[in-house]
């Protein structure tokens, strides 16, 4: 059993670099995170006190990232933070290092958030978070036995049969609602595009939590980002009602897309149209599915309706600090897009 006094939190800038790579290389084979961790964790918006890290006779044995931003909630703004790659080395965990190193995460922000597992959630209970299922992960179909969860025991050259059927069913199902493609404008993320981009919230923003998207924040997720050349300003000619953001994905096999961001979160039907669109274009582009994050059950059930894509509810908890605030939160609408969250994937 390791005693407290044996191990220190410190900020994985105030450490050897190669001690940071050695663990990540262990927890996250095979990954980029040795490469953009800087980036992935914001580090700069916390002067480098971030991400955090457990040493133990000079070696990384856990790791708490960190996305900070800002939220509004009621006209007030609030520090937050996502709580992301969460991780100690087998051999020190069940030795209460994971709820030591969660309580001194917890202190760098006013609000705390963190999509996990099932094993997390028991740390993150014990610290005082609240669960919530009040998230919901949406996938469109094109060729859904490309998906990594049903094609690994599929050969490649009968997956191409095998999804046949599913693609003309979904054919028809996207096109039902879909522009033209002839009419879809695709533009590369720049900075003079993220400010045409900028438009109030068409929703009532009382009692709800809305995540600021200024331009300190829309630099680094995008402009900044390692994958900036795969972010791109989707938009159909003649529908100004609203423009999206995607992220393509064809590095690898699957290839999919992300919808980051749509700029109207009310207009229900012209969202409906938009993901069809999008959806018939992916077709055209040899992409197998889209994610998309929908917040508030209206919208997620009008899209089950019409669209019917696949919905899983990511296990979703929450923190502040404040008691009163911590009160409010749980009442309070959740308002956010992919763009928002640490669902991106880095391969």
């Amino acid at each position: 059993m390791i005693l407290l006094s044996d191990i220190s939190i410190l900020s994985a800038h105030d450490i050897d670099v190669n001690l940071l790579y050695d663990f990540y290389n262990k927890i996250y084979p095979g990954s980029r995170k040795p490469e953009i961790w800087k980036w992935l964790n914001r580090s700069s918006f916390c002067d480098n006190k971030i991400p955090l890290i457990v040493i133990y006779k000079d070696r990384v044995i856990g790791h708490a990232g960190m996305i900070p931003f800002n939220v509004f909630l009621d006209g007030v703004k609030y520090t937050a933070s996502w709580f992301i790659d969460f991780a100690l080395l087998p051999e020190y965990q069940k030795q209460g290092l994971g709820t030591v190193l969660a309580n001194k995460w917890m202190e760098y922000s006013d609000i705390s958030f963190t999509f996990c597992n099932e094993k997390s959630i028991r740390v993150f209970k014990q610290c005082g978070w609240t669960e919530s299922f009040d998230a919901n992960i949406h996938r469109y179909f094109i060729r859904p036995f490309d998906h990594p969860r049903l094609s690994s025991p599929i050969p490649v050259s009968l997956l191409k049969i095998i999804n046949k059927v599913p693609f003309f069913s979904f054919s028809q199902r996207y096109n039902k609602y879909a522009s033209s493609i002839d009419r879809v404008r695709l533009n590369e993320v720049t900075r003079d595009s993220l400010e045409r981009l900028k438009v109030p919230l068409d929703i009532d923003r009382t009692g709800t939590i809305i995540p600021v998207r200024d331009t300190d924040y829309m630099s680094w997720r995008l402009l900044n980002s390692p994958d900036r050349n795969e972010y791109f300003i989707f938009r159909i000619e003649g529908i100004q009602e609203a423009t999206a953001i995607i992220k393509t994905y064809k590095e690898h096999y699957p290839y999919s897309i992300d919808l980051l961001w749509i700029s109207t979160i009310s207009n229900l039907p012209v969202i409906r149209d938009m993901i069809a669109t999008i959806g018939v274009w992916s077709m055209k582009q040899g992409y197998s599915y889209i994610r998309y994050h929908v917040s508030g059950r209206e919208l997620s059930d009008y899209l089950k309706k019409t669209l019917r894509p696949i919905v899983n509810k990511p296990i979703f908890a929450f923190f502040a600090k404040d008691t009163d605030l911590f009160n409010q939160l749980k009442v309070s609408r959740w308002h956010w897009d992919l763009i928002d969250s640490d669902f991106e994937r880095f391969i």
